[in-house]
């Protein structure tokens, strides 16, 4: 048995680390806090002080349940190509512009993705020696 922490005696023990501490300096021992450790003769004389003690019982984190996802949650709602060109009209949007537009971003962004590799493929490739 090699050295053990106060903290984790008083476990075994099911007793407070200030409980266990206590005992100890009144043994005579040089002990701070929890953290301190103790030399297994020190732990041999504690335990046989304490025989009926029991450790205690570890508490279980409790699992929640995972939220059930809800019909709104999901973004696979269907999209009424007539209902979206009328409410675009009321709104003054015009939806090619709107279309054109976001295929020019994903575009432009496949684009600065594919240049970004390219630049770190050049980084790694070792330079030519002469």
């Amino acid at each position: 048995m090699s050295k053990v922490r106060v903290h984790e005696l008083a476990k075994q023990l099911g007793m407070e680390s200030k409980e266990v501490l206590a005992k100890l300096q009144e043994m005579g021992e040089f002990v701070r806090s929890a953290s301190s450790t103790v030399e297994a003769p020190v732990v041999r004389k504690l335990v046989a002080l304490y025989p009926d003690a029991k450790p205690a019982e570890e508490k279980k984190p409790v699992k929640k349940a995972a939220a059930k996802k809800t019909a709104a949650s999901k973004k696979t709602a269907e999209v009424n190509p007539e209902l979206a060109a009328e409410l675009a009209a009321e709104l003054g949007v015009d939806l090619a512009a709107l279309k054109a537009s976001r295929d020019a971003e994903k575009v432009a962004q496949e684009e600065a993705k594919a240049a970004a590799n390219e630049a770190a493929a050049a980084e790694s490739t070792p330079a030519p020696t002469a």
